[in-house]
């Protein structure tokens, strides 16, 4: 095995079992420190079959295409706050892995026109129906879009499933508008949880079959600009404080995206006590955005962000 960034052939074992009991070694480069299951080229997943069985938003449970869509639509405004500023209404987007459509239709009114690759087709189906997307279910390479090119592409919790990521960098500067913007987001492999807090549970849940390279702000910049990009990375935090709490607890993840994203929160009551009720909720609304400014500072976030352009 080489490394796909340095061309080294020395590795550390992470670990040696990912989600599901399965076993699989994942390495880190000793050269440039890239995260990767061993021999990447070798990964396939059929994302049109099985894929949504074991890999959902709720754990244990497989969606529909329009429960998908409901449940991870109530996500996306703060992606949108993240990444609105790239927007004009004269663009064509482009966006890789678009899922159900449900980042597409939030972004809807900012843009000139909106498409998607999306190789489950019942998700690719259910974005067709929703709005008038154009959404390809095949992989790039095998895209005509007839000479369209696009101002911005979105690669969103994708570009870490991807076992030749440069092949499809490449694939994407073909399609991209001189100036374009590329915007990628990715789980962070510096995440406080497997970073700072070193929890061993965490271990086993965060590294996936799917997930083929974990990217840390200095891996992406680099696999990037090994294919002509420039850009800058950034650091971004959905979850709350309290679902890292929770893990510290019970070395186990929460049942879902949005029971770790949410704060507690509880009806108050006309009483003696509402004013107090008041101040303790504001105090969990601070030591939340406190706690994601740290992680984000500190490079410890779970999300990475990268946003570029093709060199000149």
């Amino acid at each position: 095995m080489k490394c796909i960034l340095c061309n080294s052939d020395t590795f550390k074992i992470v670990t040696k079992k990912l989600r599901n009991n399965i076993e699989r070694n994942v390495v880190q480069c000793l050269s440039c420190k890239l995260v990767s299951l061993e021999n990447p080229s070798e990964n396939i997943v059929d994302y049109d079959k099985n894929y949504r069985e074991k890999h959902s938003p709720i754990l244990g449970k497989k969606l529909s295409p329009s429960e998908f869509f409901n449940y991870e639509l109530q996500f996306q405004n703060s992606r949108v706050e993240r990444i609105k500023s790239y927007l004009k209404p004269e663009m064509d987007v482009l966006e890789i892995g678009s899922s159900t459509g449900h980042f597409l239709y939030s972004i809807k009114d900012y843009v000139n026109s909106l498409t998607g690759i999306e190789l489950d087709k019942s998700f690719a189906n259910y974005s067709r129906e929703i709005e008038n997307f154009t959404i390809y279910d095949e992989p790039i390479e095998k895209i005509n879009f007839n000479g369209k090119k696009f101002d911005v592409v979105f690669l969103l919790q994708v570009f870490e499933h991807i076992s030749n990521p440069q092949n499809l960098l490449n694939q994407i500067k073909k399609c991209l508008n001189e100036n374009g913007i590329i915007y990628i987001e990715v789980p962070n492999i510096n995440d406080a949880l497997y970073s700072i807090y070193n929890l061993e549970s965490y271990v086993e849940f965060n590294f996936r079959l799917p997930h083929v390279y974990y990217y840390s702000d200095i891996t992406l910049e680099k696999m990037l600009s090994s294919c002509d990009f420039k850009g800058e990375t950034g650091f971004h935090q959905d979850f709350s404080f309290l679902n890292h709490i929770h893990w510290l607890q019970n070395n186990s993840p929460q049942k879902d995206q949005k029971k770790a994203t949410d704060l507690i929160s509880w009806n108050t009551m006309e009483n003696e006590f509402t004013l107090h009720s008041e101040i303790i909720k504001n105090w969990f609304l601070k030591t939340n955005e406190e706690y994601k400014k740290l992680l984000c500072e500190s490079g410890t976030s779970e999300v990475l962000s990268y946003v570029g352009k093709i060199k000149n």
